[in-house]
């Protein structure tokens, strides 16, 4: 499916604190719905964050403390933005517009041209922030963040060397198995107990069957629905991926592609031997 950019109060939220700035929010819907920003109207468009140069305008009041406070404003949700003009707040918002925006652009050109999962999952971490992964449905791992230690949980060594055992990894696959899909397909906050912690779960779904999953570590700082949903955009572009490359997660195997290199005399140094072999309890 079409893939647009849409954010949400809890993404422009978390924009404003990594600016230094206070906002006193107030978000009951938060969805990702958002496509622009603009001055405060009287018909306020659903997909757009309105900028009000006042919390209190005429009917409408939102802060009684601060009634001068700037606002910004998309149907039952606000953000107060105390020390700030209605000038400085506008130019924040388009910028978090801009960057999200160029975000994706960039990793929708990923998916046009030759790049692998790993080089998707590189970019997406500039915005995620935390160690990941990317699996099929028997926990082989096809990308990895790069950067991270065994803090982040006891099995991330193995991870990173492509060296877990078949029960590990025949853990996390009947993880995933039990794990049932949600009928909207959003990313999900879970203890693993393969993983020792808690996990952001987002399914790759192509043509209704999970072919595969991103895994986000919490690594000591808790998830947040911005969290959720910045995943949530990153899932569909790994999902368009899929689609425009069947043979990835679905059909091939790491072992599938050792035999294809090897009957095809490329070179076979970057194979983890004994990791292969340990895919089938060798």
């Amino acid at each position: 499916g079409e893939i647009t950019m849409k954010l949400s109060m809890f993404i422009l939220d978390a924009w404003f604190r990594s600016q230094g700035c206070a906002p006193e929010s107030h978000i009951v819907s938060g969805k990702l719905c958002l496509s622009g920003a603009r001055f405060f109207r009287k018909d306020p468009h659903p997909n757009y964050v309105c900028l009000m140069a006042a919390s209190r305008s005429e009917n409408q009041s939102y802060s009684a403390d601060r009634p001068d406070c700037p606002a910004l404003v998309n149907g039952e949700d606000y953000i107060l933005l105390p020390g700030l003009s209605a000038d400085m707040i506008m130019e924040h918002t388009l910028e978090a517009f801009e960057f999200y925006s160029s975000w994706e652009t960039s990793l929708l050109q990923k998916i046009v041209t030759e790049t692998s999962l790993q080089d998707l999952l590189d970019l997406a971490h500039v915005v995620i922030g935390r160690p990941m992964n990317i699996c099929n449905t028997r926990a082989w791992i096809y990308a990895i963040t790069k950067g991270y230690g065994s803090y982040v949980h006891p099995h991330w060594k193995n991870y990173v060397s492509k060296d877990t055992s078949y029960e590990l990894n025949n853990d996390i696959s009947q993880e995933m198995k039990t794990r049932p899909l949600n009928k909207d397909n959003k990313p999900t906050v879970a203890y693993s107990t393969a993983s020792g912690g808690m996990v952001l779960y987002a399914d790759i779904v192509v043509e209704g069957e999970r072919i595969g999953e991103i895994m986000a570590y919490e690594n000591n700082r808790p998830f947040t629905e911005k969290d959720i949903q910045v995943m949530q955009i990153f899932q569909d572009v790994v999902a368009a991926y899929a689609r425009n490359n069947p043979s990835v997660l679905r059909s091939r195997s790491v072992v599938s592609e050792y035999l294809q290199d090897m009957l095809l005399l490329k070179p076979l140094d970057h194979y983890n031997i004994g990791y292969l072999l340990s895919l089938y309890g060798w």
